[in-house]
């Protein structure tokens, strides 16, 4: 018997299955009796160990709270007593400070238990395999992999295969970006375009990357039928519009003229791509004209957001890699009264006719708006402005600061 694939979703049933069939520990799963009586430097160490090896490994589940026989089947839950915010909180802070690099997608979850007239919680770790690996810990440098029942240090020819298996599988997500780029230079979009400038976002969840997803595009097919997914796009809280092609499906928004204005296309491997298009004046095809920023910033967060909330309604942690481009980007200029903003001669323009910008990984565990923010400010630095003016000093969107600094 196996968790459910989102772990927030775990009840005491699930649990007392586990029990029931005598689910034996093995390479993704951990049973530990009861939390550290403190977070003294050892326990913090085992913590770690134990989720950096099913991060180096296949991925699992550390579960806190289950006794377990000689055989190490689970034999009886054992209701924790602590508190489950703090400890959770306190947890995923030593996740994520003590393993090197930080270890992507972990996720806690606090399951209320009641046995007998004993109440309390039965922690579940989720630590999903890594594209990152290899993953140390940092309090005595060391690796360590899931082996069976047990966690091992790693030898060198195994980490060298983890390198180069990481650089393989971030180099799968460059691959792709730079793929389809050219294709949407080339026109090979779902739809024929409008001309303009093109914001394109590609999103990459993590377990897509490592090949552990899957999607079956006929679910979106008719986004109108009960019980049907929906894609994201930008602008729309919904599509006018869906397709399906040879990589997926599309929803599509689509202009006056009959061309789409904006896009987005779910691949059948997980792989996400959106398009917009913003456009100048009529009849002056060559003069750079003011991109709406605050739009722009706004329709990219609140696709992210679609975007991860239809991961987890898949069963698929939202943890992803973003990737923003602007292509044509060389006829826009990112602000409307020049003189308002005080800037020099070159700020707000881009320098290139296609922008690409780094790659940013985004956590599961930190809202949309301040996980795109390193994005949005790396477009702002494209165009020699040092950051969105968009968030105030605590991080948080506010595009009307933008007005307000005008």
């Amino acid at each position: 018997m196996t968790l459910p694939d989102d772990i927030l979703k775990t009840t005491q049933a699930d649990l007392d299955r586990l029990v029931n069939e005598g689910t034996q520990e093995g390479p993704h799963l951990d049973f530990k009796r009861a939390l550290p009586e403190s977070w003294n430097d050892k326990a913090k160490h085992d913590l770690v160990s134990d989720a950096t090896a099913f991060a180096n490994a296949g991925g699992g589940c550390l579960i806190y709270g289950i006794d377990q026989n000689e055989e190490g089947a689970a034999a009886a839950l054992v209701p924790q007593v602590f508190n489950p915010d703090d400890d959770s909180m306190r947890m995923a802070s030593l996740l994520r400070d003590l393993s090197e690099p930080r270890m992507p997608g972990c996720r806690i979850h606090a399951v209320p238990v009641k046995v007998g007239d004993k109440e309390g919680h039965v922690v579940v770790v989720q630590v999903p395999q890594s594209w990152a690996r290899p993953h140390r810990v940092k309090t005595n440098q060391h690796f360590f992999l899931r082996d069976g029942r047990q966690s091992r240090p790693i030898d060198v020819p195994e980490l060298r295969g983890m390198f180069m298996r990481s650089e393989s599988q971030a180099q799968r997500i460059r691959d792709f970006r730079t793929e389809r780029i050219a294709r949407v230079l080339m026109g090979e979009t779902p739809k024929a375009i409008i001309q303009g400038v093109i914001v394109l976002l590609h999103l990459v969840p993590t377990q897509a990357a490592l090949g552990a997803m899957q999607v079956d595009p006929l679910s979106y097919a008719n986004p109108r039928a009960p019980g049907a997914r929906r894609l994201p796009v930008f602008g729309l809280t919904s599509t006018s519009e869906t397709r399906m092609t040879l990589e997926g499906i599309a929803g599509i928004r689509t202009s006056l003229n009959g061309k789409a204005s904006a896009y987005s296309l779910l691949f059948r491997n997980g792989f996400f791509e959106a398009a917009r298009v913003h456009t100048g004046p009529e009849g002056a095809p060559s003069a750079r004209f003011p991109l709406p920023h605050e739009t722009l910033e706004s329709e990219c967060i609140r696709l992210v957001e679609g975007f991860c909330a239809e991961l987890i309604a898949l069963g698929i942690a939202s943890e992803l890699t973003a990737m923003l481009s602007i292509l044509n980007a060389d006829r826009g200029v990112l602000n409307f009264d020049r003189n308002a903003y005080m800037l020099d001669a070159d700020e707000g323009y881009f320098d290139r006719k296609h922008v690409v910008l780094p790659d940013v990984l985004l956590s599961s565990e930190v809202p949309a708006e301040q996980g795109m923010r390193p994005v949005l400010d790396l477009m702002w630095q494209a165009s020699n402005i040092q950051r969105s003016p968009s968030f105030d000093e605590q991080g948080r969107f506010k595009p009307h600061l933008a007005r307000q600094h005008a």
